[in-house]
């Protein structure tokens, strides 16, 4: 997983602003699965690690046998900090404090985490008075990769906005509003060169934005200051290997995406890149081999009440794609495949979380995702409370994605009351995951004559709503011509069917009705 830079710490552009898009068709877009349930998160740090300073969370890296965390700060409260946990559980949490020689007070944020399996772990930061690399081969003692005769030009990187392991190398990518770049230097230690430099007088590439291997290639995504940003790979890495990818669409390429490559994933077997585009939308595309491109989505995440601006981070874990957002309330999206044909994939997607996990405040800043154990993570910020970590289980994942029964019907007879009301009792069940919801409706077997019309009698239809365990009883109330008729009758069949409207199956009871 690659973190960004926070851009809300320090101002090196206004990338999170500008651009210019036109829409065009969509590929394989498949709507939301019809699970309606939204996971139940849980926070597992919400008052900034004890640390008021602590403004976000913006780098997320499990390693080893632990989860880190790194912070972005407020201004003038000292430098960023680097929290880990053994478990991922509330007051687990510990600080990182043997850095050598200690980040300098100007450091405000650490921006971005990447290790090796079973190798060392990297840390970039973000520092106005120049970025830096430290290293570490156990989480706990590291030391300054990037100190004095290293080979790194700290003048020309005011962020470490992508860190990546590939080919025996770490590869850092900066952020400079005259030009981004590309670094690499030996995972067992040594210089660091220079592998791909930007620059320009209109439209630059201020940013290395993330870092992604697949297929024998390092990709690498970036943003430009005008015009579309490019993805770019190399095998070797190498100084002048590195070559532009076409990204496009049907042999189009789409205009106006500022960020190409704002995220990087490999998700079953295929890459995925996501696009940052604040006027009309994020947009992700997928390849199996570098060449043919498809569109996943485009003018923001489908289903969502409001187009998102940027794809920001993606995780792996439990047959899913989980992404975040950057812009507005606190949303964590999972993607799953769906195959249409042979060959021919799309992805469904689900917001998994209350808007801002149920507050108001828990927006903006530059949050990340990952996957660590046997739970998901997203960490970001509170407006209020500053740095947050938030989680969700497999267990639970799994009990809300689960089939619930569907409600059951208390026995009849069902009765029409002297007022025409007839009620009838419904019970969610106690093993249901999600509880229940649905839409009720009652209306006889047969077909009667009401005025001029043969119709079938509706006795009623609701909405309800219920947890599991509960009973509801539902009461219609029978027009005047239909009460007439029934009471005529005295004794009629009738159906009562629960269309359900979440993870359950629909449920029917037959009954009859005494008038």
């Amino acid at each position: 997983m690659a973190a960004r830079h926070p851009r809300g710490t320090i101002s090196l552009d206004p990338v999170r602003r500008r651009l210019i898009w036109l829409p065009a068709a969509l590929i394989l877009l498949v709507p939301a699965a019809p699970a309606a349930a939204r996971y139940p998160w849980r926070p597992i740090e919400e008052a900034a690690f004890g640390d008021p300073g602590n403004r976000g969370v913006v780098a997320l890296e499990a390693f080893g046998s632990r989860l880190f965390a790194g912070t972005e700060r407020w201004g003038g409260s000292g430098p960023a900090q680097l929290w880990t946990s053994a478990s991922g559980e509330p007051r687990s949490w510990t600080r990182v404090g043997d850095l050598r020689p200690p980040p300098p007070a100007s450091a405000t944020a650490i921006s971005a985490l990447a290790g090796a399996p079973g190798g060392p772990l990297f840390l970039g930061t973000a520092d106005p008075a120049g970025a830096a690399v430290y290293r570490s081969g156990d989480g706990v003692t590291w030391e300054l990769a990037t100190g004095p005769g290293s080979g790194w030009l700290p003048a020309r990187a005011l962020a470490v906005s992508a860190l990546a392991v590939h080919g025996g190398a770490v590869y850092a990518g900066t952020r400079h509003p005259r030009g981004g770049a590309l670094w690499r230097a030996p995972l067992t230690g040594g210089r660091f060169e220079r592998v791909l430099a930007f620059g320009g007088r209109r439209a630059v590439t201020d940013a290395v934005t993330a870092l992604q291997r697949f297929r024998g290639h390092l990709y690498a995504g970036t943003h430009r200051t005008a015009g579309n940003g490019r993805l770019w790979r190399s095998a070797s890495g190498a100084p002048g290997t590195w070559r532009a990818v076409r990204v496009h669409d049907r042999g189009r390429v789409r205009p106006g995406n500022v960020t190409m490559g704002s995220a990087l994933a490999v998700f079953e077997g295929a890459l995925h890149v996501a696009t940052r585009n604040p006027r009309f939308g994020a947009e992700l595309y997928r390849t199996r081999d570098g060449r043919r491109w498809s569109v996943a989505t485009y003018a923001g995440i489908p289903g969502a009440e409001r187009r998102h601006e940027e794809i920001h981070d993606f995780a792996r874990t439990f047959d899913y794609l989980w992404m975040i957002e950057a812009v507005g309330l606190a949303r964590v999206w999972r993607a799953q495949s769906h195959e249409l044909s042979p060959g021919e994939i799309s992805l469904g997607f689900h917001q998994t979380n209350d808007d801002g996990f149920g507050r108001r405040t828990i927006r903006g800043g530059l949050p990340v995702v990952a996957a660590f154990r046997d739970a998901v993570y997203w960490g970001g910020r509170d407006t209020v409370h500053g740095a947050q970590v938030w989680r969700v289980g497999q267990a639970d994942i799994d009990r809300f994605d689960g089939i619930g029964p569907g409600v059951r019907f208390a026995p009849g007879p069902l009765r029409l009351a002297p007022g025409g009301v007839v009620a009838v009792t419904i019970r969610c069940p106690r093993e249901d995951p999600n509880g229940c919801r649905g839409q009720l409706t009652v209306r006889t077997h047969g077909i009667f004559r009401i005025g001029a019309v043969r119709r079938r009698i509706l006795i009623g239809r609701k909405i309800f709503e219920m947890d599991a365990g509960r009973s509801l009883t539902l009461r219609f109330r029978v027009p005047a011509a239909e009460r007439r008729v029934l009471r005529r009758l005295g004794r009629v069949g009738v159906r009562a069917r629960s269309l359900e409207l979440d993870n359950a199956h629909d449920s029917v009871a037959d009954y009859v009705l005494e008038a």
